[in-house]
């Protein structure tokens, strides 16, 4: 058997130390301020089958000041740059007849449910 060739290679950096760094002060304070940036008007909209309540996807849902969406897969809606107050809404379901409904709209509010009787 003949001997294979063997290659030996040697890598030598030169590096600048590292530059010491002041320890930051400690943490004596923190402030917390609650903030309402983007304020959200939320709902959603189930129809009630049989006792239980399915959301409604694809209804057109308007805020009879001027505003429409359309609710998503789980029938759910929001309209931003609201400011606080009470509302009307228009809620037109595919197939069924509208519904105006009248919501209040506050601030640490929680999701408008909208049940759709049954047709």
């Amino acid at each position: 058997m003949t001997p294979r060739p063997a290659l030996s290679l040697t890598v030598t950096l030169a590096m600048e130390p590292a530059q010491p760094t002041e320890p930051e002060p400690p943490v004596r304070e923190i402030g917390i301020r609650p903030s309402v940036v983007h304020p959200v008007l939320r709902g959603r909209l189930l129809e009630d089958a049989d006792g239980t309540h399915r959301p409604v996807p694809g209804a057109s849902v308007e805020v009879v000041e001027g505003l429409t969406q359309v609710t998503d897969a789980q029938g759910d809606f929001a309209f931003q740059g609201l400011d606080f107050g009470a509302y009307t809404l228009l809620v037109r379901p595919t197939g069924r007849p509208d519904l105006r409904t009248e919501v209040e709209y506050r601030s640490g509010g929680g999701i408008d449910k909208i049940v759709l009787p049954r047709p």
